[in-house]
């Protein structure tokens, strides 16, 4: 309810067993071809998911109006679910709700990473553009560099509606008018139960979220040997911190990475399946 403080502990645990559901559906897809719309729902493996999509990849450049994302380009409420998902073209947009993984997710991200140029205009992120109805971003990277005019994210552009990002990062560059930051651009008044969860960022000297309200919130710049940004609090990641940085070979039970990186170098942490 807005106005109360979220317990960070509650909402992540519902999103955990939300996240850890078996996929099944659309998997080990790689698209190579350049991909345009002039419409909405534009994505390099799905425009509109109300499924899993699992393990997919896109090599290629996607372009659409609106709800434009590197692997998908809407993920639905409730069902839409990515996970192992990895983009390394760009991803362009001309309206708003363009994302590197996906335009706009209600659903969840997990164990995603994108390496690409996201350019959008409103709501725009390295992750996904915008995310609300108890959307989950969790344990994905980011290294894209991330444009747009306002409401602009390094995984996040806008939040709202109980979204949750945790265990995740962002390395990319982020640049906008209006409402832009490192983590997520915009967390609205809607988002009285949304929160930051052990994420991290580096590379860009803003604020990790440039609009909140009652917003848990636990963002950390890493200690990469690079500028900390005025105000912000250094650290690395560290499974005592929060589960969902264990480190694994098959990516379960939680254990997302392949390993946690290097503390005091720009050696960032690597998913399970990287090489």
């Amino acid at each position: 309810m807005a106005g109360e403080e979220p317990d960070p502990d509650m909402l992540a645990k519902s999103y955990a067993q939300e996240a850890d559901l078996y996929f099944d559906g659309v998997t080990d897809c790689i698209n190579l071809d350049d991909i345009s719309s002039n419409g909405e729902n534009t994505g390099g493996i799905a425009g509109f998911n109300a499924g899993n999509v699992f393990s997919c990849t896109n090599e290629a450049a996607v372009a659409g109006k609106n709800f434009v994302g590197g692997v998908v380009g809407f993920n639905e409420e409730g069902y839409g679910k990515i996970r192992f998902g990895l983009n390394n073209g760009s991803v362009t947009g001309t309206d708003g709700f363009v994302g590197g993984i996906a335009g706009s997710s209600y659903g969840t991200i997990s164990a995603s990473r994108n390496n690409a140029k996201v350019t959008g205009t409103s709501v725009t992120g390295g992750i996904t553009g915008g995310m609300a109805a108890y959307g989950y971003v969790l344990a994905c990277a980011n290294y894209g560099e991330v444009e747009g005019t306002e409401n602009v994210g390094g995984l996040v552009g806008e939040m709202r509606q109980s979204g949750l990002i945790e265990a995740s990062f962002s390395v990319g560059e982020v640049s906008g008018n209006s409402n832009v930051a490192a983590i997520c651009g915009v967390m609205t008044e809607m988002s009285g139960e949304c929160g930051v969860l052990a994420s991290y960022w580096s590379g860009s000297d803003l604020k990790a979220v440039a609009v909140t309200q009652d917003v848990s919130m636990e963002v950390y710049y890493f200690s990469d040997g690079t500028t900390v940004p005025q105000g912000a609090t250094a650290g690395w990641p560290d499974e005592s911190q929060n589960e969902n940085w264990g480190v694994s070979t098959d990516g379960t039970n939680s254990k997302w990475w392949k390993n946690l990186g290097t503390n005091g170098k720009t050696e960032y942490p690597k998913l399970w399946w990287e090489e």
